[in-house]
C-alpha cells in the first residue's frame, strides 16, 4: 500500500478538508459471488468472512464536522452500494462527502480532522433478498443453534447490517411501529368502552349510538391493523421453517393474533355478543391488552440498543429459573399437602377455611410465602405443637433459605441477561432486516429495491480510523467519583517507579550470571572436544 499525503480526491480540489492519506485499486479478483461461497460447507464461509469478508482500499483525512454529518445513522460506519465492478472509491465517496460538509453548515472549528478508512466487502451481491443474499443463510443458522451470535459481529455481516438498516429497513419499521400504535390505541379505547355495552344488545342497535360506533370503528382498526403484521410472520415462517422459526417473539405475536381474531368475531357477530359480558371474554380482552403492550418492546430493542429490552431481559432471566422454579413449585405444593392434611380437624372453622380444598390449600401457601400465614392461626390449631414445627420449617426452608436464593439467581440472570447488550441489539436488527426481506414480494423487490439501490452488487464501507480517536490520562488531583482504579496517586507512582528500577537492576544481575555461566559451559565443551582430538590423535599414533 503506497502513501501520499498530498494527493487531492479529484472531485473535491477546491477544498482542503478532504484529502486521501492512502490507496489502492480494486480489481476483479478482490469479490467473491455469495452464491460461490454458499456452495461450500459453513465453517468455510465462516473462515472466508473472517480472514477475507472486508478488504482496505485506502485512507482519507476528512473535516470532523463533515465526518460527523456523513455518520449521523451511528456505528461509526457510513456505507453506500454500487453495481459498478472496479469502481474508483474515492469518485464514489466524493460527492457524498461534499454534501455532507454542506449539511455540517461549518467547515472551520476547533475540531480535528479525521481519518476514515475505506472498504470493501468482498462478498458480491451480499445484500440481495431471501436465499439469494448472505444474510438469510445466517439467521436460518443461528436459529437453528448452528452458529454462535458472535458470528454478527464480524466486520463484514456488520457493514452489511448497517447498510441494509439504514437503506430502507429503518423506514419500513417506523411504518411498522406507526401501524402498531394504532392497534395499541384502537383496542384500549376498545377495551374502555366495552365496559358500558350490553351483551344482548344487537349490533344493529349498538351502531345507532356514538359509543357504540366508536367501539365497533375500533374493534374494526384493530383488525386492520393487525393484517400486515400477521403477513410478515406467515412469510417469516414460509422462510425459515417452524424449527427456526419458533422463538418467544413469534409465540407471542401468534397468541396477539389469535386473540385478536377471537375478541373481534365475537364482538361483531350478534348470536355471540352475549359472551362479551362473561367473565372468559373478559379474561381474553385483559390477556389481548397485556400482550400487547409487551409486543411493543419489540421496536425498543432496535431503537433503544443501549437499552435492554424488557421481554428479552425477562425471558433470560425466567430460562435461567427454569430448573429451580419446577422445584420450588413442587416443594410449595408439598407443603400445601402437609397443611391440608394437619388441618382435616379444624376445616369446619371459619378461621381455616382456605385449607379445606387441595386448590385453595395451594393458594394459601402461595400466599404464606409473602405473610400470608399468621403463627397464632398454628397455635389455635388442634395440634399446635406439630403444627407450629410444621410451620417453623416451612418458613425457615421455603421463605428464609430457597426464597432468598431464588433472589439470587435472579440477579445473576439479570447479569447474564444484559450482557453483550450491543451484540443483541445487532442480532435483533439483523433478524428484522430478514423478516422485511421475505415480506417483500418479488414485485416490489424488482421495483423498489432494484430501482432504488436497496440490493447493490457492491458495499463500500467509510468507518473512523482507530488513530483519530482521542485518548484522556486522568488527572489525580482531580479524581472523578466510581473511576478510581483509571489513575494513580503520585506516591503510588513514585514507588511504583522504584519497584521498576529494582526489578531492572535484578534482571542486569541475572543476565550477567547467565553470562558467566554460558562462557564456562563455552569453554568446558571446547576442553572436551580438545581431549577428545587428543585422544584420538594418540590412539592413531599407537595402530601406526
Amino acid at each position: 500500500m503506497t502513501r501520499d499525503t498530498s494527493l487531492n480526491v479529484p472531485l473535491l480540489q477546491s477544498t482542503a478538508e478532504v484529502r486521501t492519506t492512502s490507496s489502492v485499486q480494486n480489481g476483479p479478483g478482490d469479490t467473491v459471488p455469495v452464491s460461490t461461497l454458499l456452495q461450500g460447507k459453513f465453517s468455510n464461509l465462516v473462515n472466508y468472512l473472517e480472514s477475507n469478508g472486508v478488504k482496505k482500499l485506502g485512507s482519507i483525512s476528512v473535516n470532523a464536522y463533515a465526518a460527523a454529518e456523513l455518520m449521523s445513522g451511528g456505528d461509526n460506519m457510513a456505507c453506500l452500494g454500487t453495481d459498478m465492478e472496479g469502481a474508483d472509491w474515492q469518485a464514489l465517496w466524493g460527492p457524498r462527502l461534499q454534501r455532507a460538509l454542506v449539511q455540517a453548515g461549518r467547515t472551520e472549528g476547533w475540531l480535528d480532522d479525521v481519518v476514515l478508512d475505506c472498504y470493501l466487502l468482498t462478498v458480491e451481491h451480499a445484500s440481495s433478498p431471501d436465499d439469494h443474499g448472505l444474510l438469510r443463510h445466517l439467521m436460518r443458522l443461528h436459529n437453528l443453534g448452528r452458529c454462535t451470535q458472535e458470528v454478527f459481529s464480524l466486520p463484514v455481516v456488520q457493514a452489511l447490517i448497517h447498510f441494509k438498516w439504514n437503506r430502507y429497513v429503518r423506514g419500513v419499521l417506523l411504518l411498522q411501529l406507526s401501524v402498531f400504535l394504532v392497534w395499541l390505541l384502537s383496542f384500549t379505547v376498545f377495551t374502555a368502552l366495552l365496559q358500558d355495552e350490553d351483551g344482548q344488545t344487537p349490533l344493529s342497535q349498538l351502531l345507532g349510538t356514538t359509543a357504540g360506533r366508536a367501539s365497533v370503528l375500533c374493534q374494526v382498526l384493530s383488525l386492520l391493523a393487525m393484517i400486515p403484521f400477521a403477513y410478515i410472520k406467515v412469510s417469516s415462517l414460509l422462510a425459515y421453517g417452524l424449527s427456526a422459526w419458533a422463538s418467544h417473539w413469534n409465540v407471542l405475536d401468534v397468541v396477539s393474533y389469535s386473540l385478536q381474531v377471537v375478541i373481534s368475531v365475537i364482538h361483531l357477530t350478534d348470536s355471540l355478543r352475549p359472551l362479551i359480558v362473561s367473565t372468559p371474554f373478559l379474561a381474553l380482552v385483559a390477556a389481548q391488552v397485556v400482550v400487547l403492550y409487551f409486543k411493543l418492546q419489540y421496536f425498543t430493542r432496535v431503537f433503544q440498543p443501549a437499552r435492554p429490552s424488557f421481554v428479552d431481559t425477562a425471558t433470560g432471566v425466567f430460562a435461567n429459573l427454569a430448573d429451580f422454579m419446577g422445584v420450588y413449585i413442587m416443594l410449595i405444593w408439598a407443603f400445601a399437602v402437609a397443611f391440608y392434611v394437619l388441618f382435616a380437624n379444624d376445616r369446619d372453622k371459619d378461621q381455616f377455611a382456605d385449607w379445606r380444598s387441595l386448590w385453595t390449600a395451594m393458594v394459601a401457601s402461595y400466599s404464606a410465602l409473602d405473610g400470608g400465614m399468621q403463627y397464632s392461626d398454628m397455635l389455635t390449631s388442634s395440634a399446635p405443637a406439630l403444627m407450629s414445627a410444621v410451620f417453623m420449617i416451612f418458613q425457615f426452608s421455603m421463605v428464609l433459605c430457597l426464597g432468598n436464593l431464588i433472589f439470587g439467581y435472579i440477579i445473576g440472570g439479570v447479569g447474564d441477561a444484559v450482557s453483550n447488550q450491543g451484540l443483541k441489539a445487532l442480532l435483533a436488527k439483523a433478524g428484522l432486516v430478514d423478516e422485511t426481506d421475505a415480506a417483500l414480494p418479488s414485485v416490489l423487490e424488482e421495483r423498489l429495491g432494484r430501482q432504488q439501490g436497496w440490493f447493490p452488487r457492491f458495499i463500500y464501507v467509510l468507518k473512523v480510523d482507530s488513530s483519530s480517536v482521542d485518548t484522556v490520562k486522568l488527572d489525580a488531583d482531580w479524581p472523578v467519583e466510581g473511576v478510581e482504579d483509571y489513575y494513580q496517586p503520585p506516591a503510588e507512582a513514585e514507588a511504583g517507579s522504584g519497584e521498576v528500577a529494582e526489578l531492572k537492576s535484578y534482571v542486569a544481575e541475572l543476565e550477567g550470571e547467565v553470562a558467566e555461566l554460558r562462557a564456562l559451559i563455552t569453554g568446558l565443551c571446547e576442553g572436551s572436544e580438545a581431549q577428545d582430538k587428543g585422544q584420538s590423535s594418540k590412539g592413531a599414533a599407537a595402530s601406526s
